[in-house]
């Protein structure tokens, strides 16, 4: 409840609908949330997946160098 109530406090008191998403899409649980990055942002949220997977593993921050493998993470 006190996330709920942050939440409220940071939209200047509004409520806060925390099934629309941007572009007017709709959606009220997970499935829901799935669903809309499938459909409207798949190829960033593979993106930043690739990203997060291989500095994670490298252990340091990626560099330009590394553009190519994440290329190749990425290719279908």
């Amino acid at each position: 409840m006190a996330r709920l109530e942050k939440a409220c406090e940071r939209s200047g008191g509004r409520p806060v609908d925390a099934a629309r998403y941007s572009g007017g899409s709709h959606g009220a649980d997970f499935e829901g949330v799935r669903t809309y990055i499938r459909e409207h942002r798949q190829k960033d949220f593979i993106d930043n997946l690739s990203r997060k997977l291989l500095a994670f593993s490298l252990g340091r921050s990626l560099q330009l160098s590394d553009e190519p493998l994440i290329e190749r993470m990425q290719a279908d």
